[in-house]
């Protein structure tokens, strides 16, 4: 894999060096995946198109075609955004008001890597 690096987002300071410590590898893309799906378009005023529609999507009642079709979309975004991976899949489950989101993808870095990335989002609507 190349040698990505992201500043870990908690900014707890490294003991040994005193600086932010810094994720690499899958950790980084984990960061970086979380971000970008958590992270609603024009929320970051000099970054307007950094981010999806994701959480936009969770709080509309949609139609299984009109949800098929977003879910494409929210993969364009993603993979458009985080360069390193392929994006494979997309699951969202509902139970109740907390939403369980799986992001299934490839690293493209040469290994061609598996993962899988989880996140729980609470959404009220």
């Amino acid at each position: 894999m190349e040698k990505y690096s992201d500043i870990d987002i908690f900014l707890q300071k490294n003991d040994l060096t005193g600086d932010a410590p810094l994720k690499t590898g899958i950790p980084s893309i984990h960061q970086s995946l979380t971000n970008i799906a958590l992270t609603k378009k024009s929320e970051r005023m000099f970054l307007p198109t950094f981010g999806t529609d994701l959480l936009e999507t969770l709080q509309e009642n949609l139609l299984q075609l009109e949800y098929n079709i977003l879910k494409e979309v929210i993969i364009a975004q993603l993979e458009s955004q985080e360069t390193r991976v392929t994006i494979n899949n997309l699951e969202i489950e509902k139970n109740l008001d907390v939403f369980n989101i799986k992001i299934y993808y490839t690293t493209k870095d040469g290994y061609n890597s598996l993962g899988i990335l989880n996140l729980t989002v609470n959404v009220i609507v």
